[in-house]
Parts: C-alpha cells; structure tokens; sequence
C-alpha cells in the first residue's frame, strides 16, 4: 500500500510540474485607418486577454528603409503609430512572459490607400521691362497659396514661398512651366512669353455701340441681315418683305401690317330703278317731236321762197 501511494504521489507531481511550464500564445490582430495612415495594434493572449508592455517595433523592408516606430501595449493592450511611407513592412514583438511569432508582414497601401492627389491653380504675370514671370500656385477650390511647389520655367527653377508665388526670369518666346509638389498633380504647359501690345478691348463695352470685342481682342462691326447694330448686337427688323407676313399682312416700314379689305359693291333698289327707265324714254320721246315742230316751222318757209326772191332778181336782171 505504501509504495502504491509513492506511485501515485510521484504522478501528481508531475502533472503539477507540466501545468507550470504550460506558455500561452500571444497574439496580435491590426489595422490601419483611411484617411489618418495610422496603423492600430491589440495584443492579447490565447484566452483572449489583453496583454500590456508588448513592444512593438516596426520595420519598412520594401523599399528598404529600416527602423520607422517603436511603441508599446497599454493596459488594454492596444497601440499604434503613424505610417508615413508606402511599403511593405514587418511587426516585430517582443515579450518574455508569452510564445509569439519574431514578426508578422503587412503591406500599405493596400491596406490603406494614400488620398487622391489634389489639384492646383498656376497662374502667370509676365512683366516685360524686366523680363520676369511671376508665377502664383495655389489650391483648387479655396484658393489658399502653395508654399514648396517646385516651378521650373525654361532652364530656371525654384520653389514658391509662402504666398505661393515665385518670380523667374524667361526669354521672349515660348516657354514650358512646369509645377510639381506632393500630394497635389503636376501641371505642365507652354507660356507665351512674347511681351504682346495690350489688346483693343476686353470685353464689348470697351467697343463702340456698334461694334463688339472678338477673341482677339479688337473691335469689330456688328453685321447682320435686315436689321440694325445696337449696344453691341444685332437688332432684326419685324420684316423685310411682304413674304415675312404672310398672306393677310404686308411689309411697311418694316413692321407687318394687315391689307385693307376691298369695297362691297352698292344694291340697287328694282323700284326706283324701272322709274329711272321710264323717265329715260319718255325724255327720248319729246326730243323726237321738237325734231318734228323745227322741220315745219317757220325757218322752213323761209328755205322755201328763199329761191323764189333769187328767181324774181335774176328776171329783172335780163329784162
């Protein structure tokens, strides 16, 4: 019996020894945040409790860049730091008390993706006594100036201060710029540096009332059909001819008017007009009786001895 319970004391013991020498796993989950490029840690053990004073180094391996942050695990086991570099990279830990792995591997962007670059404004002055660009960069949308952008125009170059504006020398002709700074887009283009006249006019009303400001820059006539220029425009008349108005109007003094109706014809009463005949024939009738009475008058005698009296004279004549 005695040596049944020494076995069994001894195998107690050793049971006891394994449960101490029993190390938990430690584990890390992480992720970074968009925007904010921060990359958030939480260590725990294998029963899922947090574990605090893990220390946390990060390493950039592709491209290779080394050492970029160290940090350590709060009493909720959590920290971070800030990723300031596209890359792969490696999170070593340390920590004596639990079993983890040397390191674990994550790349960024492709966890976080950096923001779209921003757009920017470039604009130009040229001043032609001294033969100087002053270029002005400044933000898309609020209009803040641009310090840092880098400005090369035709073989000089410099960077904007903090009003955004740098000031260049150039030589008359063509000239490329170029504006280049992080996280905003690049813009390049040519400047024509040729010193130009001013021009004539900017908009219509330096023109006369006849006249309007064309993309060149000079005035020009207003022309048109059937119409008149006024205030920098072209005024059309209502018409120009009858066919403008249609069928019912016609063209005066280039304003469509509607054509007179033509006179009805009068009606004439059947009455009046049977008494107006008979008046017309009855007047006939007594111009035919006078006709009549002057053949038989008087005068009619006197035709008649009339012959007579010549006879009797020439009868004295002979005798």
């Amino acid at each position: 019996m005695r040596t049944i319970a020494f076995f069994l004391a001894l195998i107690s013991l050793s049971f006891a020894a394994e449960e101490d020498t029993i190390i938990r796993h430690l584990n890390l989950e992480y992720a970074a945040t968009c925007p904010g490029n921060t990359l958030h840690m939480n260590a725990t053990s294998s029963d899922g409790t947090p574990v605090a004073g893990v220390e946390i180094r990060l390493v950039l391996y592709v491209p290779y860049q080394g050492f970029r942050g160290l940090a350590h695990t709060d009493d909720s086991g959590q920290t971070s730091i800030e990723l300031s570099k596209n890359g792969s990279y490696r999170i070593y830990m340390y920590n004596t008390t639990l079993d983890h792995e040397k390191y674990v591997e994550f790349d960024y962007p492709r966890m976080c993706p950096p923001p779209p670059p921003k757009k920017m404004n470039v604009s130009i002055e040229t001043d032609c006594d001294i033969l100087r660009l002053l270029i002005t960069t400044t933000t898309n949308g609020t209009g803040a100036p641009l310090e840092g952008v880098f400005i090369q125009a035709g073989n000089w170059s410099s960077f904007t201060g903090g009003s955004g504006e740098v000031s260049l020398p150039f030589e008359i002709g063509y000239v490329y710029i170029m504006a280049e700074r992080g996280n905003y887009t690049s813009e390049g283009f040519y400047f024509d540096g040729r010193c130009l006249p001013p021009p004539e006019c900017v908009s219509s009303l330096d023109c006369d009332g006849f006249e309007f400001c064309n993309v060149g820059g000079n005035c020009e006539n207003v022309t048109g059909v059937c119409g008149y220029p006024e205030n920098h425009t072209w005024v059309a008349y209502g018409c120009c001819a009858d066919a403008d108005c249609g069928n019912e109007s016609t063209c005066t003094n280039n304003s469509c008017v509607l054509k007179p109706k033509p006179p009805e014809p009068p009606v004439q009463n059947l009455t009046n007009a049977t008494n107006m005949t008979n008046q017309t024939n009855a007047t006939g009738n007594e111009s035919e009786g006078s006709g009549e009475e002057a053949a038989s008058g008087p005068c009619a005698g006197a035709i008649l001895l009339l012959p007579i009296s010549l006879l009797s004279a020439s009868m004295k004549l002979i005798s």
